[in-house]
């Protein structure tokens, strides 16, 4: 829910922006214009960074359910949901200042340089997700084909093993494509700011392109 609110948030500041692009929104002359426009664009970019770093902090969330695998469902730890929703909010806004600041300086370079380490973290969180997997499937395997072994795992466990496997499959799935997609998506992003002018047209149509590609995916 808070990634499809983050989405949706995203979508109305580009909007917004993007009026101001074109110049059918005009206001740069009033008073505090450039504090409001640039407020406006480092929310925008922490709506993105909370969306895109969503998939990190779900298969951390995954890896903790299979950690307290015994307790999971009958030992609630507030702690744990606190503790990972600061740090995604933290983070995700700490990326954007980053973006923010590099773009200020260089563009195209931090885009080369932020593309392919995103990349890189949605290979690694893939193949956490097929580890995650993997264990949980050996786990209620032993389970099934000796339950004395097992006997310390209850059935909540065992129901508990069940609900993992069905989230990591339909996650693996999910951060299969992402991956792929998000790929193209840093392929696509160097090629609209490299060859192109980003106050052109063009570009902002291509950016608009992206955004509209973002906001129906991440």
């Amino acid at each position: 829910m808070t990634k499809l609110l983050h989405i949706w948030l995203h979508v109305f500041c580009r909007t917004f922006m993007f009026l101001y692009e074109f110049e059918w929104i005009l206001f740069t002359g009033a008073a505090n214009s450039a504090p409001f426009l640039l407020v406006v664009s480092l929310f925008r970019q922490h709506c993105v960074g909370v969306s895109s770093l969503s998939w990190f902090w779900i298969v951390v969330e995954r890896h903790t359910a299979t950690h307290y695998l015994i307790d999971y469902e009958s030992n609630t730890r507030p702690q744990i949901a606190v503790i990972l929703i600061f740090t995604h909010v933290v983070t995700s806004f700490s990326m954007a200042a980053a973006l923010l600041m590099g773009a200020a300086y260089d563009i195209v370079i931090t885009l080369c340089i932020g593309a392919p380490l995103y990349a890189a973290t949605q290979i690694y969180l893939t193949m956490m997700l097929y580890y995650l997997r993997k264990y949980n499937k050996r786990v209620i395997t032993e389970i099934s084909r000796d339950p004395f072994k097992g006997k310390r795992y209850s059935l909540a466990t065992k129901y508990q093993l069940n609900e993992n496997l069905r989230g990591l499959e339909i996650l693996r799935r999910l951060l299969l494509s992402a991956t792929l997609f998000n790929s193209f998506i840093g392929l696509f992003i160097t090629i609209a700011y490299g060859f192109f002018n980003e106050s052109s047209p063009i570009a902002q149509i291509l950016f608009s392109f992206l955004d509209m590609l973002i906001g129906l995916w991440v």
